[in-house]
């Protein structure tokens, strides 16, 4: 008999940039067979289930678990559905971290692209490399679904051409966004060594492209760090909700800056779903999804009158740290 290679084995040869299709099949079968055990086959025979929600996050983010249904891979996910006579009205806050640290160290180039509903990740590429701008715009039905816009995304010196609203350095460009609005580092970057089947040394040179096209972020992200270390405290930016900061620098910073963006959605997050259950009273929590919520509701209330009143409740606008600032939302139901 063959003994197998661990999982962790095969991933650190991934991040080292080994390419292989039995590699590729492995790391398939593992990711098939963890979706499995880890979210299918605890739900076999279930015919209902109860989520248990509760904060354990010092941010105050919620964690939902038994079974942990804002894990649960795009794939699997309808196989858990409403209550019978019941409908779940659904919305998702569109980048709402990258917005809200945008707002906060006014980065005025990502500012305007988010006003302006454009796709975000195409500008930031080509702020990185000083590409040509598309002739047409920057939003999506622009790039991708005109001739003009197709024909500069073929002319993108990206690997892999064409440059599509799939390809892997737009993805690239998102999980660099998200990650290093937080990280130190550009070395961060290296967890996606695997995913992107990338060198660890080529990941860390998109990153240091990234903070170089975002001045304005390194700046403000240098001085939360300071403030966080030298006071010890730190206040979402949103309600101003106060957190006491223990440990070593290094803990203090990445835990300050943490509450401070993703404290300011937790704050958001139960305010709205607060004012949505005060409006309707019949509605109630089903669960929390990352940054956004399935509000349940009496289906028969479900009208396009309340999907609107709701829609109001979450795509306000708000204040916060003295300047208004809206976050827009996907549907559904």
């Amino acid at each position: 008999m063959v003994k197998s290679v661990a999982d962790d084995k095969l991933l650190a040869l991934r991040a080292k940039g080994v390419q292989s299709d039995a590699l590729d099949a492995r790391l398939a079968f593992m990711k098939a067979r963890q979706v499995l055990s880890h979210y299918v086959n605890p739900l076999v025979r279930k015919r209902r289930v109860y989520p248990r929600m509760t904060a354990p996050q010092a941010t105050g983010r919620l964690s939902v678990s038994a079974p942990p249904l804002i894990n649960f891979p795009p794939s699997i996910r309808d196989i858990v559905v409403p209550d019978e006579g019941w409908a779940w009205v659904e919305w998702d806050w569109e980048a709402v971290e990258a917005r809200i640290v945008a707002h906060l160290c006014r980065d005025e180039a990502d500012l305007a692209a988010f006003r302006q509903g454009h796709d975000i990740h195409t500008v930031t590429l080509v702020h990185m490399f000083g590409l040509l701008p598309c002739p047409v715009g920057w939003k999506k039905a622009q790039l991708f679904g005109t001739e003009e816009g197709r024909a500069w995304c073929a002319a993108l010196p990206v690997p892999d051409p064409p440059y599509h609203d799939k390809h892997r350095w737009r993805t690239l460009v998102k999980n660099t966004r998200y990650t290093l609005q937080y990280a130190k580092r550009p070395e961060a970057l290296t967890v996606y060594a695997s995913e992107f089947s990338m060198p660890p040394e080529e990941l860390v040179n998109f990153g240091r492209r990234y903070l170089a096209s975002k001045p304005a972020l390194v700046a403000w992200k240098q001085r939360t760090w300071a403030e966080c270390w030298e006071r010890r405290v730190v206040y979402t930016a949103y309600l101003g909700r106060r957190r006491y900061l223990y440990g070593d620098r290094k803990s203090i910073e990445k835990e300050g800056l943490n509450t401070k963006v993703q404290g300011s959605v937790a704050d958001l997050m139960r305010e709205t779903v607060g004012l949505v259950c005060g409006v309707f009273p019949e509605a109630h929590l089903a669960y929390q999804t990352h940054d956004g919520v399935k509000t349940a509701l009496p289906k028969d209330l479900v009208t396009s009158e309340v999907r609107e009143r709701i829609k109001s409740i979450v795509e306000r606008e708000v204040v916060m740290e003295g300047r208004p600032i809206r976050f827009p939302a996907t549907w559904g139901e």
